[in-house]
């Protein structure tokens, strides 16, 4: 795990994986444990229940794990970070924008399945007119999620434990529609009203599962397989599914192309002289040309990583407009060199809490423009080597007066930027 967003995949996946298995779970089980939980006899119900209580045993060890790894890092009521809450979310998303964003892998996920699915009663067409209908009725009654994802699972389960060839690629399907479901079901409650942030880094992990599970989907309906031996044709279940995998990735491909074009348009006007480089600082010198030396200065003079006073609270953007309470240097001093500032970008209020950050960005105006005393116990507590003063800083505090401090000196100065420098002996 990375960060908290991994905790549903991680524990999904495991628990997936354990309780679909072609093995018996209980091999997993010391041999003098085992004897207590023998597999099911004659009882598919009692088998289930067996295996659904070792990977709950299972995932309740991984996360326990999980958590004692990441202690110090879990928010809040104990640590005194942001005390946030996960809620029903009750507008369901629309059936367009789900098909949209998960369409491109269901189809050939739907496909694949009702080639399993099946009979000699009922062709893989009928099966899949029935998926079809299904989204269909559960999009009219506002409820578009359930049907894109419960049937999904439903078949899966049932194909898992019946003597059909569905490998990983089966558990990779479920843990998509899983997380597709959680995240129509429940939402952190936050102060900005939207869940963006839920929905984007859990679809992200919807969208590598279904990718993975694609690779193994698209070749095999290409190649016309099916699990019903019922007499059907194979050469058209060929053509079919040559015609969908190709539809597939074409339609795939389009989406990074048309990214690529929004990332390099206007490439002439967003590169230096260099022209087109990997290098993603390469914008500094051709659209913030007066803080840019500054920021070079600090990435390449100054050693190991000091503290730094940069305006705050910072923002996705660069700024300085004061008439419309838009201002910000994006905290680039920091940001673009990894030098630690006191207080970055206004995201840290969530990571840290409110009160704690509130505080800082008090401080950082007090460092600029307060008196003396207060300037020389705030350098001190903080250890801050050099204070920021740029355009930014310039368009959000008045009467900046650090540079008045008898233990600060001026240690470079360009046009628009003075980077000042803090003799801690002189403060400490």
């Amino acid at each position: 795990m990375l960060n908290f967003w991994d905790l549903p995949t991680a524990l999904g996946l495991t628990f997936l994986g354990v309780f679909f298995a072609p093995w018996d779970p209980a091999t997993l089980i010391p041999v003098r444990f085992r004897r207590q939980i023998k597999p099911g006899k004659g009882s598919w119900a009692i088998e289930e229940m067996r295996r659904l209580g070792i990977a709950v045993v299972t995932v309740l060890l991984v996360i326990t794990g999980a958590v004692a790894c990441t202690l110090p890092y879990w928010p809040a009521s104990v640590f005194g970070g942001p005390d946030l809450s996960i809620e029903y979310w009750a507008p369901w998303t629309p059936a367009w924008p789900l098909v949209v964003v998960h369409g491109i892998f269901l189809a050939g996920i739907a496909v694949y399945l009702s080639r399993r699915l099946a009979t000699d009663d009922i062709g893989p067409a009928m099966v899949l007119l029935l998926g079809v209908g299904t989204f269909g009725v559960a999009a009219a009654v506002g409820v578009p999620a359930l049907a894109m994802t419960v049937p999904v699972i439903v078949a899966c389960w049932w194909l898992f434990r019946r003597t059909v060839d569905l490998g990983f690629e089966g558990v990779l399907i479920v843990a998509g529609a899983g997380l597709v479901l959680i995240v129509e079901l429940a939402t952190l409650e936050t102060t900005r009203p939207e869940r963006f942030n839920v929905i984007f880094k859990l679809y992200v992990h919807i969208w590598l599962f279904w990718a993975i599970a694609s690779a193994v989907v698209l070749p095999r309906i290409a190649s016309g397989w099916s699990a019903a031996d019922v007499g059907l044709d194979r050469r058209r279940l060929r053509l079919t599914g040559a015609v969908l995998a190709a539809v597939v990735v074409v339609a795939a491909g389009l989406y990074p192309a048309f990214a690529l074009v929004d990332h390099v348009d206007d490439g002439a006007e967003t590169t230096d002289e260099r022209g087109a480089t990997l290098d993603a600082t390469a914008y500094l010198e051709v659209h913030y040309p007066a803080e840019a030396p500054a920021i070079r200065w600090l990435d390449e003079k100054v050693d190991g990583q000091p503290a730094i006073v940069t305006e705050a609270p910072g923002h996705y953007w660069w700024a300085y407009d004061r008439e419309d309470d838009n201002v910000g240097g994006a905290g680039a001093p920091a940001s673009l060199t990894g030098i630690p500032t006191v207080a970055g970008w206004f995201h840290e209020a969530q990571y840290r809490g409110e009160e704690v950050y509130d505080e800082r960005v008090a401080d950082i105006r007090r460092i600029y423009t307060g008196n003396a005393s207060q300037q020389r116990e705030l350098l001190a507590a903080y250890d801050v080597r050099y204070v920021y003063v740029g355009p930014a800083e310039r368009e959000r505090y008045d009467n900046i007066t650090i540079g008045d401090h008898d233990a600060v000196s001026v240690a470079n100065e360009w046009e628009r930027v003075t980077i000042y420098q803090v003799e801690q002996e002189a403060v400490g």
